[in-house]
Formats: structure tokens, sequence, C-alpha cells
């Protein structure tokens, strides 16, 4: 069942709302009542820093054949793998990490 966000934008599983992962603005906070959580949201910096310190991890293929450069490679991968997470339905058990916040970058 799909319903509305605050903006009354359609939100819910991707495969009944026709949302993609690409059509989620990145400052805009996916739960509506996130403002009611006792976190502040991790800046788009912080996030970038965390996947690339996963994705270079990452064997995805040859650069020299696939891509340009293993960077890309990797970052190609990253979207697939989010674009296929983002079309399966809703995990109603997940939860953001509970330990606390970073104060300085709110990771």
């Amino acid at each position: 069942k799909s319903t509305q966000n605050q903006d009354g934008q359609p939100v819910g599983n991707s495969s009944e709302s026709g949302n993609s992962l690409a059509s989620v603005p990145e400052n805009e906070a996916l739960d509506p009542d996130s403002s009611l959580l006792p976190f502040k949201k991790t800046p788009v910096a912080t996030q970038a820093c965390m996947l690339a310190s996963v994705i270079d991890r990452w064997f995805c293929g040859n650069p020299q054949l696939d891509a340009c450069c293993a960077y890309h490679l990797a970052t190609r991968s990253l979207l697939n793998l989010a674009r296929s997470m983002a079309r399966k339905d809703c995990v109603r058990s997940f939860t953001f990490s509970c330990g606390g916040q970073c104060p300085h970058c709110l990771a």
C-alpha cells in the first residue's frame, strides 16, 4: 500500500508508487516523522565518505574493460545494488542504529 509524504508525494513500495531511488531528493527525509527522532540527519558528505570506505573494498571487474576507472566501476555497481534494494518490498523491521550519533560528522 502506498501513502503520501508531507509534500503529498507517494511513498511506499517502489513498484506500487512508481518511485525510484533517483526520484528521492537527497535533502528530503524519507520518513516524515524523522524530526521526532533524537538524531540529526547524517550529511550527504558523511554518507559519501562512509560509502567510499565500503566500495573501495569491492572488486567489480576490470576497470580497463568495464569502465573508465575503478572508482566509476564501483559506483556503478553501488547504484545497481541500491536500485535493486529499493525495488524490494518494505522491510518493516529495519531501524536506524540507535547506539548513538557522532556529534562531529553526525554518522
